[in-house]
């Protein structure tokens, strides 16, 4: 039921907006992203850096549910704080998330993005925090991961990776095969 209800949020996402107002840059392209989760408690540090000029971007809701799914799950499990990163060069886009939590399961690190691969700590699921997350059954992030590969990306995820010692997930686009507004590597 989950599933069918994202896919239907996102086929109504395929309109076809005005390239003029659907292309913005990296950094505005995250700080719309975190907007709606900075309600929360938890500090999102958002940064943007790389060699001039940076990726002029096209609106993507494959992107844009990808990338939002990886944040809200960051913030639901930080303990003080998130990350959201985009560096680049004349080559690749990488964008990281990264929260200060307890970071992913050892036992179901290597099989996530998989349906159905999750594991809630006991707290929470006495919290009631797994009925409001979908159960917690890993199907937000599979369909993230499936979108966000099929945007193009690499997806990596990983512990204690970057600086907060937490969960960290990856993305890494190579810039020839992003939806590029001008169509080349600017």
């Amino acid at each position: 039921e989950r599933c069918r209800m994202i896919l239907a949020r996102l086929s109504l996402l395929g309109v076809e907006p005005d390239a003029v107002i659907s292309t913005k840059g990296l950094a505005a392209i995250l700080d719309d992203l975190v907007a709606s989760h900075r309600v929360f408690s938890v500090p999102i540090h958002v940064s943007a850096q790389g060699q001039e000029p940076g990726p002029m971007l096209r609106a993507d809701p494959a992107l844009t549910y990808g990338l939002g799914n990886l944040i809200e799950n960051a913030v639901e499990f930080a303990v003080n704080e998130v990350r959201v990163t985009g560096q680049w060069d004349s080559e690749s886009l990488q964008i990281s998330v990264e929260d200060d939590g307890p970071g992913f399961p050892g036992d179901v690190l290597d099989r996530l993005g998989q349906p159905y691969v999750a594991r809630r700590s006991a707290s929470m699921a006495e919290g009631g925090l797994e009925a409001r997350q979908g159960g917690g059954l890993g199907l937000g992030f599979f369909i993230a991961k499936t979108l966000l590969e099929r945007s193009g990306a690499r997806v990596l995820v990983a512990n204690g990776a970057g600086p907060l010692g937490g969960a960290c997930v990856t993305l890494v686009f190579s810039r020839a095969a992003l939806d590029l507004a001008d169509g080349d590597m600017r």
